[in-house]
């Protein structure tokens, strides 16, 4: 991508953040902004000249009186919530604040290990992941811990981002996860129109995290190194319960503030402050905050929700992964509870032996 392309770009979406009327517009505009700036960073050594303050990026809260589709799946996201967080209590298995360290490796060894896992999901895999690259779509950016993928309606082609660093499992995990959404993006293209903008995707995270989770058991079939393995599986399951009570908080208390948020998530008040700390000196106290007052955190813990589910049932017959692509699109095209009822295995499925399972192994 040209300088100059990325300078009509940004101007494009502050244009776009200004005049529209749509608070959904406004956001899905507001994150494209965030990475073209990113991408901009890594062209030239100091930050572009905009306005980055409140006036564009609000603090997002979920309004039941507005969003009727989410107002009413209310009881189911509240029940399922409840249930996924009785089974961990029931399998004594916390969350923590702090994310574990990852021993760091050789690029070269950890990128084989990313093509290989790539290459054995199909060749339409190997294809798109060998096309980012080749078409400079796949960006390594300086921000730690963070990735995004944005899909160009006009284009449609999708621009992945993730930590410039490759040498341990959880910065390919994120490579992983973001690829994902670019899979999917290719496969629904027909039906991502800028129309859709705004539409609630209840499944817009679960391919994403499914490819996640099978990987850290393609790692257990090589025989890669077992405690960093471990660590992954690990991250993966006290993030499914994170999010999960993150959008239990999201449901039920829509407009209490973060301070109080905190106490709530968190069983170590402590813990829950340095670590609030911690994000802000690393700049990323926006991105929390919006993470947990926006309704996505009901996408994560349905996406966690059917990964688990699908982890199996691709481990016992890889071809279920076909299976699985075919509904990559219902979010889109259907309303939250109809899109959850058509994937195979999920429906209105209140067993949470699978996820029981897991957490004991």
């Amino acid at each position: 991508m040209e300088i100059q392309e990325l300078r009509a770009r940004i101007t494009r979406h502050i244009d776009r953040i200004n005049t529209t009327k749509s608070e959904a517009v406004r956001k899905r505009h507001y994150v494209y902004l965030i990475w073209l700036i990113a991408i901009y960073d890594e062209f030239i050594d100091h930050r572009v000249d905009v306005d980055i303050s409140n006036e564009y990026y609000p603090n997002y809260a979920l309004d039941w009186g507005v969003d009727t589709e989410l107002k009413q799946n209310r009881s189911l996201f509240i029940a399922r919530s409840n249930s996924i967080i009785e089974t961990y209590k029931q399998a004594n298995y916390g969350v923590h604040a702090d994310d574990p360290e990852f021993s760091t490796y050789p690029e070269k060894e950890m990128l084989e290990i990313l093509v290989e896992f790539i290459s054995k999901l199909g060749t339409r895999y190997k294809n798109l992941f060998e096309k980012l690259t080749e078409s400079d779509r796949l960006f390594f950016i300086k921000k730690e811990a963070i990735g995004e993928t944005i899909y160009d309606y006009e284009k449609k082609e999708s621009y992945v981002f993730v930590p410039k660093d490759r040498n341990n499992l959880y910065c390919l995990s994120i490579l992983i996860h973001e690829f994902g959404h670019a899979f999917r993006n290719m496969v629904i293209k027909k039906y991502k129109t800028p129309e859709k903008v705004g539409k609630y995707d209840i499944t817009a995270e679960a391919f994403s995290l499914f490819l996640e989770i099978i990987f850290c058991d393609y790692l257990k079939r090589i025989n890669f190194d077992k405690e960093e393995t471990r660590k992954l599986e690990k991250k993966f399951y006290h993030d499914f319960l994170y999010y999960t009570k993150s959008a239990k908080f999201a449901i039920t208390c829509p407009y209490i503030s973060f301070d109080e948020y905190e106490k709530i998530v968190f069983t170590d008040e402590e813990k829950a402050r340095n670590f609030a700390e911690k994000l802000e000196e690393e700049d990323r106290m926006e991105y929390y905050i919006d993470d947990i007052t926006r309704d996505d955190v009901i996408q994560y813990m349905h996406g966690y929700y059917i990964a688990d589910i699908y982890r199996d049932h691709y481990n016992e017959n890889p071809s279920f992964i076909e299976e699985v692509e075919r509904h990559l699109s219902d979010g889109l095209l259907h309303t939250s509870r109809k899109a959850l009822q058509r994937m195979p295995y999920i429906g209105a499925a209140t067993d949470f032996s699978t996820l029981a399972r897991h957490l004991k192994d």
